[in-house]
């Protein structure tokens, strides 16, 4: 596993962060991934996953605390702000990703995808702010089986 450190000013566009863009463009073919977040929001993330069929290339860029999910998302559909809401898009994203495929989640914790999904970490990357400004943290997954149980 690789972990990086790099400083960036921060952006509500994740991906237009450079050190972020770069991070994308390594790991990623940005057209062909599973994205439930964009950043025009336009439908609940869940069903948005639901529709879809798997791929090899995942960005996991949802609202990274309940407070910023009331906020991005207040009059704009019906949200759960209990913390089980992101495990449940996770479970679901992890399933829409085939085996070997990439997944890069993005938030201020490197839980990502986690290993009871099948998953094992690549990369991590730290973006830095400055300030008063949390980090952005980018955890670089691979789909390594279905679950942690699964044998082969």
């Amino acid at each position: 596993m690789e972990l990086k450190r790099k400083w960036a000013m921060p952006n509500k566009k994740t991906f237009t962060i450079k050190p972020i863009r770069e991070l994308i463009d390594k790991w990623v073919i940005e057209s062909e991934a599973l994205d439930p977040f964009p950043f025009e929001y336009s439908e609940d993330a869940l069903d948005y996953l639901k529709r879809q069929t798997p791929k090899k290339y995942a960005l996991f860029d949802p609202p990274y605390s309940p407070r910023q999910l009331k906020e991005c998302y207040n009059g704009k559909g019906d949200f759960d702000t209990k913390a089980s809401t992101w495990s449940t898009w996770k479970d679901e994203l992890s399933k829409k990703i085939l085996p070997g495929g990439i997944c890069i989640s993005f938030g201020w914790s490197s839980q990502g995808m986690g290993k009871n999904r099948g998953f094992v970490i690549k990369e991590i990357l730290l973006v830095a702010h400055g300030g008063m400004h949390n980090d952005t943290i980018c955890v670089v997954e691979q789909k390594v089986q279905n679950t942690l149980l699964e044998v082969f």
